[in-house]
């Protein structure tokens, strides 16, 4: 009997995973979230302590790579 090499599947979690986050994505691009707005460019982003200096926490990761309702630019351009 000759071998047969298996093929590989994605766990059903990971791919439920998945599809939540590209549907997330699209969701996001559709509604028309701005993508450069984060929390690494926000006023309230407190980089000593890695936390949001508004509400004194560390935002959920979605937050901070897609930004809040209260996010406001940092136009402090440093070059």
């Amino acid at each position: 009997m000759a071998y047969v090499k298996p093929t590989p599947k994605i766990r059903e979690g990971k791919e439920i995973e998945l599809r939540s986050s590209i549907a997330n994505l699209i969701h996001r691009y559709l509604t028309g979230s701005d993508p450069y707005k984060n929390c690494l460019n926000c006023t309230h982003w407190d980089y000593g302590k890695d936390q949001c200096g508004k509400f004194n926490a560390k935002p959920p990761t979605d937050i901070i790579v897609y930004s809040c309702p209260q996010h406001e630019d940092n136009d402090d351009i440093p070059f």
